[in-house]
């Protein structure tokens, strides 16, 4: 799904730094952290999905979250607002 999403839809929009797995592309000091005390896998949550669900699933799937760049989320919006246009 990740190599899909990359391929027909981030990639078109220029959205290099959007994805499921930023551990595969990116250091780890590169990440932030989006859990700091996780009951379910006693650590800290950085580059890897906090969702339950997600993480049985490898980290990737449709109730994921996808980690990126401020600035790749403001292209995102900007390139959803034109296709409203």
């Amino acid at each position: 799904m990740d190599e899909f999403l990359n391929r027909e839809y981030y990639g078109p929009m220029r959205l290099y730094h959007i994805c499921y797995l930023p551990l595969r592309t990116h250091k780890k000091d590169e990440v932030v952290p989006t859990v700091k005390n996780d009951c379910f896998r006693g650590e800290l949550i950085q580059g890897f999905v906090n969702d339950e669900a997600a993480a049985y699933l490898g980290g990737i799937s449709g109730n994921a979250g996808l980690l990126l760049l401020q600035r790749m989320l403001q292209r995102y919006i900007r390139c959803c607002l034109m296709e409203v246009k």
